[in-house]
C-alpha cells in the first residue's frame, strides 16, 4: 500500500539538478570532452523533503568565453586558435548526440589548457535522430545569439560551426 502523504514521497525520489550535473560530469568525462573534474555530489536530507543537493567540481582559473572573446588584449590570432577549438568541443558533443541544453558563451571557461563545458544541469543524451537535430540545431542557434553585437566574432563561429 501506498504511504498516504505519497506526494512527499515522489519529491523525495526526484533527481536534482545537482545529481543531473554529477551524472553529466562523469559522462564527459568518459568521453573525453573537457569539463572539470567532478569532485563530490553532496545531499542532505531534511526528514522526508526533497534533500538539498550540491555538486562540486575541481576549481579552474579563467575567464567565460564571452568575456574571453570581447577582450581587447586577446588578439585576432589567439581567437581563431580558440573559435577552433571551441568547435571541436561542440564536435565531440554532436558525435556522441548530447545536447547541452543551455549552450551560452558564459557557459564555457577559457582555462590554462583550453576551454572546458561548465553548467550541466540540463546536459541530455538523444537517441532519436529526428530529437537530436532539432535540439543541437536549437543548441547552436543559442550559441549564435551570444555575439549578435559583434559581427566578426559571429562570422568567426559560424564558419567553424557551419560543417557541425
Amino acid at each position: 500500500l501506498a504511504p498516504r502523504n505519497c506526494g512527499l514521497w515522489v519529491i523525495s525520489l526526484r533527481r536534482g539538478r545537482a545529481f543531473a550535473s554529477w551524472e553529466a560530469a562523469q559522462r564527459l568525462a568518459f568521453f573525453g570532452i573537457a569539463t572539470p573534474r567532478p569532485v563530490a555530489l553532496v545531499r542532505l536530507r531534511r526528514g522526508r523533503l526533497r534533500p538539498l543537493g550540491y555538486y562540486v567540481s575541481e576549481y579552474l582559473p579563467g575567464p567565460d568565453a564571452m568575456s574571453w572573446f570581447r577582450d581587447p588584449a586577446v588578439d585576432w590570432a589567439a581567437k581563431q586558435a580558440m573559435a577552433v577549438r571551441i568547435a571541436g568541443l561542440l564536435g565531440q558533443l554532436k558525435v556522441e548526440r548530447l545536447v547541452h541544453g543551455d549552450l551560452k558563451a558564459t557557459n564555457f571557461l577559457i582555462g590554462p589548457d583550453g576551454p572546458v563545458l561548465i553548467d550541466l544541469d540540463v546536459l541530455r543524451h538523444y537517441r532519436s535522430d529526428r530529437r537530436f537535430s532539432r535540439a543541437w540545431r536549437r543548441d547552436l542557434a543559442r550559441f549564435a545569439r551570444n555575439w549578435t553585437d559583434q559581427p566578426e566574432l559571429a562570422r568567426l563561429f559560424a564558419g567553424h560551426l557551419a560543417p557541425l
